[in-house]
């Protein structure tokens, strides 16, 4: 599952200074939008990417003789669904701004806008998702031993899970 958001790096690099944010004054919400802006231009897409993929996976294996456009239906009906509820009331948008809010002062969140206005910041914006799903494939490559490791965990402990049919 690829988990593509460079926005987590950001709030990662904040949160390593463990800021106590300040009050979430128009002029902070204005700017926390603008770092959303720079940071998950494509946020809805890659969300949609990645459960459509993880769903693909799960149906496939129920379902193997669906046709490959099921894949595409899904895909295009969850990237329509995520683009319009993004910024919807209880949205994305509004779910991370109360996340940068909590988490980062208005002086962090210009300096990351300012950050990411660098040629660097830029630059992460686009390799950070790169280095993201690099991460994930290497994760998902551990599922066989994951499987493996469950069923002896289990098994010792006297349980059992059930294996596909």
């Amino acid at each position: 599952m690829r988990v593509a958001a460079p926005w987590i790096f950001a709030l990662s690099l904040a949160l390593s200074g463990l800021a106590f944010a300040d009050e979430l004054t128009p002029e902070k919400r204005a700017d926390i939008g603008k770092l959303i802006g720079i940071t998950g231009t494509t946020l809805a897409a890659q969300l949609a990417e990645d459960m459509a993929q993880s769903t693909s996976r799960l149906v496939s294996g129920a379902r193997p003789d669906l046709p490959e456009r099921f894949h595409l239906v899904l895909k295009r009906e969850l990237t329509a669904l995520f683009e319009e509820r993004m910024g919807a009331p209880g949205g994305l948008v509004e779910r991370l701004t109360a996340v940068y809010d909590k988490h980062l002062t208005h002086p962090e969140v210009t300096q990351l806008l300012a950050f990411y206005q660098t040629p660097l910041g830029r630059k992460t914006t686009q390799i950070v998702p790169l280095i993201m799903n690099e991460g994930a494939s290497w994760a998902q490559s551990l599922t066989p031993e994951i499987r493996k490791r469950l069923r002896a965990g289990l098994k010792k402990e006297g349980l059992e899970l059930p294996r596909k049919k």
